[in-house]
């Protein structure tokens, strides 16, 4: 991808330090000419953030920290610093108008010391190693493809390849938890697949979003500056060039089909390529922003991501691996918030909840590859309707768009088999009429327009038993 400036964002093919070296300073060449006043602030868009425009100008500051410093650890990027260098003075001078501030309550500014402390002891020597539980390691690995790519859960996603910065961590830090080879393949290949992602602006620029630029997918604390945080991965070029680190051939390893991570309340499992994620338990009390479908969908995957909702029509609120509930002849749907029971099992999760009054929902949700089975127990005291969708697929990829005589249907399924992918859904028990959800643009983390298979019941007063079979897979 060729952007303005003559940035080329994919030349580096990331295989050497050489190479992850020139992409820090391809990310950083379009940021030296954005210094507000005394150079202790960035000035990268204008869109607000709730700690206020001073300090989103000093987070984007201290993020480039992040990737700068591991840099002048080793004598690399010294352009950058005098510039740096004179920003850091003054924002912490109390006479200069560029002062940051003080510090009170839950300030922003906070957050950002850390890369400034994280600098300090780079520069001034190398930081104390910190070992990191080798277990950790061991569990993390399966979060990602083999060829680099992560399966997105939960917040703070716009910080993009921050997911590899634990294994460049890991490698500075000293632990050999992993072979050097498998190390390596984690940051490089993430690496790899992100430059290869929509995810910079016209002027060169990280955006707020995901898999493309994406206000709709933000938190209230993400800042212009805020993306700038996934320079943690570059920590690995505080290593010298002749470390094991550098030295290794990049190595895949070799991993279990499904495992369970029953601290993280979750299966994740690795079929067919892609990465997915089975969780229960999971929930996120903090209103930052769709906290919701981030945390508490059946599913995840590497490959369809997740869709967060702009309302709560059908259309409007893209419910994809997930049910969703609404008052009988409305169109106002409403979706697992919290959780009353929950247990991960060998091979399933299982899950209790309430979406509304006088609504009890149990689910329990099996692997079983290629597709994985959802049972559900529902029990209510008024008629209701409820949709069980499944992953949201791309509804045009590379300039093609699906056709309608791509969709099959049977009397209680619908698959979506476009060129690039394939999602489905078919009901084993209760019946239910299939459907094809087209949700409002941008509301995927990964694919702009999208279309959802989804199964739809009508349900009187009582006690329900349903289950379907949802699937799916793409190219890359």
């Amino acid at each position: 991808m060729v952007l303005s400036h003559g940035i080329t964002h994919t030349a580096p093919p990331l295989r050497t330090r050489a190479d992850v070296e020139r992409a820090l300073l391809q990310l950083l060449e379009p940021v030296k000419d954005r210094f507000t006043e005394g150079n202790a602030g960035l000035h990268l868009g204008d869109f607000a953030v709730h700690y206020g425009e001073r300090s989103a100008r000093m987070e984007a500051f201290s993020r480039m920290l992040w990737g700068l410093a591991p840099l002048w650890s080793q004598g690399g990027g010294l352009k950058y610093l005098p510039l740096f260098r004179e920003g850091l003075a003054n924002g912490t001078d109390l006479e200069h108008p560029a002062y940051w501030g003080p510090v009170a309550g839950c300030d922003q500014k906070i957050v950002e010391m850390d890369a400034i402390a994280t600098t300090l002891m780079l520069c001034g020597g190398r930081l104390a190693p910190s070992e990191r539980e080798a277990r950790f390691a061991q569990d993390y690995l399966y979060w990602f493809e083999d060829g680099g790519r992560a399966v997105p859960f939960g917040r703070s996603l716009t910080y993009r390849f921050g997911q590899c910065a634990f294994f460049s961590a890991l490698s500075f830090a000293g632990v050999e938890a992993l072979p050097w080879g498998v190390v390596k393949s984690r940051v490089l290949g993430n690496l790899r697949d992100w430059f290869a992602q929509p995810i910079f602006s016209s002027d060169c620029l990280l955006t707020v979003g995901y898999g493309y630029p994406n206000l709709c997918v933000g938190e209230n604390y993400n800042a212009p500056g805020s993306p700038y945080w996934a320079l943690k991965a570059f920590l690995c070029l505080a290593l010298p060039e002749e470390h094991p680190f550098w030295r290794a051939e990049e190595e895949i390893p070799s991993l279990d089909p499904l495992r369970s991570l029953p601290k993280a309340r979750m299966l994740i499992a690795r079929p067919g390529g892609q990465v997915q994620l089975f969780p229960a338990g999971q929930s996120c009390v903090c209103q930052l922003g769709q906290v919701g479908p981030k945390y508490e969908k059946l599913v995840y995957s590497s490959r369809f991501g997740f869709s967060v909702p702009r309302g709560d029509s059908l259309e409007e609120g893209a419910f994809d691996s997930c049910l969703a509930v609404s008052e009988a002849g409305e169109d106002r749907w409403r979706t697992q918030r919290g959780f009353d029971a929950f247990e991960i099992g060998a091979g399933y999760t299982w899950r209790r909840f309430s979406p509304m009054r006088g609504v009890t929902v149990e689910v329990t949700v099996a692997p079983c590859f290629p597709s994985h089975r959802r049972e559900y127990r529902i029990t209510t005291d008024r008629p209701i309707e409820v949709v069980d969708s499944g992953f949201a697929i791309p509804a045009e990829l590379d300039g093609r768009r699906y056709r309608e005589d791509m969709v099959e249907w049977t009397a209680h399924g619908v698959a979506a088999r476009f060129p690039w992918g394939a999602s489905a859904i078919c009901c084993e028990t209760g019946g239910g009429e299939p459907l094809l959800a087209a949700p409002w643009p941008n509301t995927n983390l990964l694919h702009p327009l999208t279309r959802i298979p989804a199964i739809r019941w009508r349900l009187e007063p009582g006690a329900h038993r349903l289950a379907t079979w949802a699937s799916g897979n793409t190219e890359r």
